[in-house]
């Protein structure tokens, strides 16, 4: 695994980073085209990625952005590269540059993905790597979320 970070998606990483995301994350959350994952990417202030690649193709991304005064970010790794520590890895990367950390994470594991299968919550994951929960409980689109930091 190669890490690659910077203040930019390469553009040879969009198509896969896209997909990831769309495969990932609930149907609720994904994006119709590349033109709205560009708007997406384009609308985060002050964005800096994290990104890991094996011979080229990208397995997980991730980026912090400024909102409200506030860093948070969004962490996405694809399912073949779960719980292989590529999650850690990025998350570790990020919070040596920025600390802390804000993210909304979503709770209920009753979601559809792409594929048909359920999206399980990332909570627990979260917990193990050291981040806190915080009480507040957001309606994001559809979904219950809650805020983490680290």
């Amino acid at each position: 695994m190669q890490l690659q970070d910077g203040y930019e998606f390469p553009p040879e990483f969009r198509q896969e980073g896209m997909r990831i995301w769309n495969r990932e994350f609930p149907l609720l959350m994904a994006f119709d085209g590349p033109d709205e994952f560009d708007r997406y990417l384009a609308n985060q202030v002050d964005p800096y990625f994290v990104f890991a690649h094996i011979d080229g193709h990208l397995v997980a991304w991730s980026m912090s952005y400024l909102r409200g005064g506030e860093r948070w970010f969004v962490l996405v790794v694809g399912a073949d590269f779960k719980s292989q520590g590529y999650g850690k890895v990025l998350m570790e990367r990020m919070l040596t540059r920025d600390t802390p950390l804000n993210g909304w994470v979503i709770m209920d594991d009753d979601h559809l993905k792409s594929n048909g299968e359920y999206y399980l919550s990332p909570i627990p994951w979260y917990r193990r790597i050291g981040f806190l929960l915080t009480d507040e409980i957001d309606d994001l689109g559809g979904f219950r979320a809650q805020r983490v930091t680290g």
